[in-house]
């Protein structure tokens, strides 16, 4: 249960990026500038991008070094589980990058059809 917990974890943090829900400060987007949104916007979700390329590059050195160890119920290899790390990462990333398609979306937004989907 504790391994499905983690994978639901960063899975749902991941959707909840796709859906923009994720927790962000509206002091400067709730503003009626159109430019400051977009600004405020984009560097927002460059900053999502930034620190998930982060995470899922010292992932991959925390995993080689301490996944080989076996979980002590199950005897699987722990990397089997600090997996979850990088795929939330990349998923994540994707989101932002749909989430910068709907920013510049001539439609002025609205909601597109991957996202209905959710």
């Amino acid at each position: 249960m504790e391994y499905l917990f983690v994978y639901t974890t960063v899975i749902g943090a991941a959707i909840s990026i796709g859906k923009n829900e994720h927790i962000r400060i509206g002091l400067l987007t709730e503003k009626d500038n159109p430019v400051l949104k977009i600004i405020t916007k984009l560097f927002g979700i460059l900053c999502v991008i930034l620190i998930n390329i982060v995470f899922m590059y010292l992932s991959y050195s925390w995993i080689s070094k301490v996944g080989d160890s076996p979980s002590p119920v199950l005897r699987i290899p722990m990397k089997c589980v600090q997996l979850s790390v990088p795929i939330g990462c990349v998923l994540s990333i994707i989101y932002c990058f749909f989430n910068l398609i709907k920013l510049f979306d001539k439609t002025g937004g609205e909601e597109t059809k991957w996202q209905s989907s959710l």
